[in-house]
């Protein structure tokens, strides 16, 4: 079985990339067929974190990057 990474950002908050993302997460079809991983990379839980820096997107973007590391090896 063929195995699929990827790399994008998954809701909350719902728009439209993200609403897209989460439709492939679900798809039941895809996961027959290939073996699915998926790191998501919003570190934003709400519209009004979007568009700012603050100290638990840095930490979650940390961990998000180890996990993809772990997830490539």
């Amino acid at each position: 079985m063929k195995k699929i990474l990827f790399v994008v950002p998954l809701p909350p908050p719902m728009h439209g990339t993200t609403f897209i993302n989460s439709k492939i997460y679900n798809n039941v079809n895809i996961k027959k067929y290939f073996k699915i991983y998926f790191v998501n990379s919003s570190q934003s839980k709400n519209f009004l974190q979007l568009g700012s820096i603050n100290l638990s997107k840095i930490i979650l973007f940390i961990i998000n990057y180890f996990y993809l590391i772990k997830k490539l090896i």
